[in-house]
């Protein structure tokens, strides 16, 4: 009994150490993988799953493997191909396709996937893996777009290509070439010799002219006739090079044919093609360069040269031994490219290069491997973008808009301090309007009111009461809230109502402003309507206290 106790628990064992092997390799294999039950159902998913497709754990676990991470386009072939897994028709696929993340973003994955499946054939479960290839995909479509741009330069340029084997057979013909010749692209490659597009009595001169193209690598400016499908013979001017391998061995020609009879025309056609072919490296609008392993330049274009302060691609060439220490400002950014080139296929960095008189520029660059036949690296290829001003101009703008926060502060506190000398402005000037008022209220009025109670003259009281009254006009609030157009009060209206503020009687204020005791009465009625007091019931002089 104690043996087979002993006998499982070493079983257990065994199935606990592949268990964690497994484990460990689908947390950590570097690709997105998820493991689905025979429903389609979610058992496991790893982190680099999670993170492709945007969702979290939560929101998968325990729900089927729905189709909406899936681009439409790729919906129903994939259903197809996991039907066909499931029905035990296919063991596996890999298919590459595009993914919907959680927020609408798209990513280009391979996908692989294998069943495991019971002694019975049974299925359990799904194993589904996912590398992210959208980087790659991105670079692929850029490159297919320059592609398909040469491609329709070649087929549509303004004069004729067409490419020889070693024996004559034509390899390759463009499209306007073939339009000249009045002839299909399937009649002629790979069915027709040169010879048999050109007359009878120039076969020999071609022949030898042929010979040479192979031995010497190129001619320039053979003259000769084509013969068109119709039968008639067009004039052209050829200019041929040969191509080798890299044993020297001849592998096929590469020749323009332009059209004689607009020789002109065509001698500015050519100067341009020549041009697209010759300078397509050396006058790109942004750096290229192609270097060894070991740094060393094999090719740089003139725009390259500029960025790097040189008056030409051979002065570059003669100077520039090693770019890691020459052109590189720091040589360990190199060691990172080449690093990171032995995990991707493109690289893209941001990095300072150092110019010829030493001052130095942050270029954007874009670095692949140029691939032998035989799998091993030929050289590296890059294209570089100047983004110094672009650099500089980012960090103009953030000291900039720091210097601007910080005017902002500085017209902020000259603000509040404006404001505070404001309202000492405001503070001071009704003190000193109080201090003005009081003055007269104290020092002048009483002064006024015992001279009127001297023996006077009536012209000189008539004049005192004028004084006093506009004294009032200045000094009492109480009169200048009553002067105001929303009361609308007159002069002597405004006289009135004071002296009844003050408990005078109507007899009173007659005698004081030399006036009758009935007009008195009629401005204290109407002072009361103005007032909006008419109706109201009290004394005028107590009514008059309450609205000061």
């Amino acid at each position: 009994m104690i043996a087979k106790i002993t006998d499982c628990q070493g079983t257990d064992g065994a199935l606990v150490e592949p268990e964690n092997i497994y484990r460990t390799l689908f947390e950590n294999a570097g690709v997105a993988i998820v493991n689905l039950d025979a429903q389609g159902n979610y058992l496991h998913a790893n982190e680099h799953y999670l993170e492709f497709i945007g969702y979290s754990w939560e929101e998968l676990k325990n729900r089927p493997m729905t189709t909406e991470i899936l681009h439409p386009d790729y919906v129903e072939e994939a259903n197809h191909l996991i039907e066909q897994q499931k029905c035990g028709r296919i063991k596996g696929f890999t298919h590459e396709m595009y993914f919907i993340r959680k927020d609408g973003t798209r990513r280009w994955g391979e996908v692989r996937s294998a069943t495991n499946r019971d002694r019975q054939g049974r299925l359990l479960s799904i194993v589904v893996a996912i590398t992210d290839r959208t980087e790659r995909k991105k670079a692929e479509d850029k490159l297919k777009r320059y592609a398909e741009a040469i491609r329709d330069l070649y087929e549509n340029a303004p004069c004729g290509y067409h490419s020889l084997a070693e024996d004559g057979t034509i390899l390759r013909m463009n499209d306007t070439e073939l339009s000249w010749l009045g002839y299909s692209r399937d009649e002629v490659i790979g069915k027709m010799n040169y010879t048999d597009l050109i007359p009878a009595d120039q076969e020999d001169a071609f022949r030898k002219s042929f010979t040479l193209l192979k031995r010497q690598g190129s001619r320039r400016n053979i003259e000769g006739e084509l013969i068109r499908k119709n039968g008639d013979v067009l004039s052209v001017l050829i200019e041929s090079t040969a191509v080798y391998d890299q044993d020297g061995r001849y592998l096929l020609s590469r020749s323009s044919v332009f059209d004689n009879t607009e020789r002109k025309r065509v001698e500015k056609a050519l100067a341009e093609s020549e041009a697209i072919y010759r300078n397509l490296f050396e006058n790109a609008s942004i750096g290229m360069c192609q270097f060894t392993m070991d740094g060393k330049l094999l090719r740089i274009n003139k725009a390259y040269a500029r960025m790097l302060g040189y008056d030409s691609t051979e002065e570059v060439l003669s100077i520039v031994t090693d770019s890691a220490t020459q052109i590189h400002a720091d040589p360990r950014n190199r060691e990172e490219l080449l690093s990171a080139l032995n995990h991707r296929d493109w690289v893209y960095a941001e990095h300072p290069y150092r110019r010829k008189d030493g001052s130095i520029m942050i270029g954007k660059a874009t670095i692949r491997k140029v691939v032998k036949q035989d799998g091993a690296t030929a050289y590296l290829e890059g294209i570089v973008e100047d983004i110094t001003e672009r650099k500089q101009a980012e960090a103009a703008l953030a000291q900039r808009e720091k210097e601007l926060r910080i005017k902002a502060q500085n017209l902020m506190e000259v603000n509040t301090t404006l404001n505070v000398l404001l309202n000492t402005l405001e503070r001071d000037q009704e003190e000193l309007k109080e201090r003005f008022l009081l003055n007269i209220q104290k020092l002048v009025l009483p002064y006024l009111d015992r001279l009127k109670k001297s023996p006077l003259r009536q012209d000189q009281l008539g004049c005192l009461q004028t004084a006093e009254a506009h004294l009032m006009d200045i000094a009492s609030p109480f009169a200048q809230r009553l002067t105001s157009s929303f009361l609308n009060l007159t002069k002597t209206e405004v006289q009135i109502a004071c002296l009844v503020k003050e408990g005078k009687t109507s007899k009173e204020i007659a005698e004081l402003l030399n006036a009758k005791q009935r007009v008195i009465e009629f401005h204290r009625e109407n002072i009361r309507m103005k007032l909006g007091l008419k109706n109201k019931k009290g004394r005028l002089a107590m009514l008059l206290r309450s609205f000061a």
